[in-house]
């Protein structure tokens, strides 16, 4: 193992480093405080990033004090929901305490520049595209970041079909989910998970439903 990086009494933002706590999966964390006065162990990489800057008190402070400068933050305003969505997507790129962290910000996804300190932007960007309080943010381009050219907003059941998981096809130069696709043949998308499972690809799937192939041909 590599010789250690001593972080003991080095300070990051509001974050001192106390000493050395344990060793893990070749990992060093460490006990560190907080200038509030709170004691936490923190991973070494993440005391070292520099989007962390305390133990959290100050994400908490500063939401509160974004929150009473445009209203949102209260639940009794219009656009609380809006707030709520732009602080969790926040969360996912920055916080790795986040239980959805290891999927965004744990694949380097991050929020552009012009959204991320500014709640009001994204606010203006939200409701001039469509926002309102039945629909979900989702990101066109599944590994591209947050940013106005790759956000939109769409139903639940139509982000899940945009997820890392949701299989694609390239068909005739067009990309094609099981569900798009299903509805292009006419058929069921158990149907098409039911050959898939059996080993067949889409090839097959395409000639043995050979009657709707020329739906297909765009």
């Amino acid at each position: 193992m590599s010789k250690i990086k001593d972080l003991t009494g080095k300070k990051f933002g509001m974050v001192t480093v106390i000493k050395l706590d344990r060793i893990e999966n070749r990992r060093t964390y460490w006990i560190c405080k907080c200038d509030c006065g709170n004691i936490f162990t923190r991973r070494s990489d993440i005391i070292q990033n520099k989007e962390v800057k305390s133990c959290g008190c100050y994400q908490k402070e500063n939401n509160k004090i974004i929150g009473t400068l445009h209203g949102d933050g209260s639940k009794k305003s219009k656009y609380h929901r809006l707030y709520q969505c732009y602080q969790s997507m926040k969360q996912r790129c920055y916080n790795p305490n986040c239980i959805q962290f290891k999927d965004w910000g744990g694949r380097g996804i991050k929020v552009c520049d012009e959204w991320k300190n500014d709640y009001l932007k994204f606010k203006k960007w939200a409701l001039s595209h469509g926002y309102h309080d039945e629909l979900t943010l989702d990101r066109i381009k599944v590994n591209r970041n947050y940013e106005p050219n790759n956000c939109r907003w769409i139903t639940k059941i139509e982000q899940n079909r945009n997820t890392r998981k949701c299989k694609h096809f390239l068909i005739n130069n067009k990309d094609y989910t099981i569900p798009l696709l299903s509805k292009k043949l006419g058929i069921s998308d158990d149907t098409i998970h039911y050959w898939l499972k059996k080993g067949c690809d889409i090839n097959y799937i395409l000639k043995r439903f050979k009657s709707n192939k020329e739906v297909v041909r765009e």
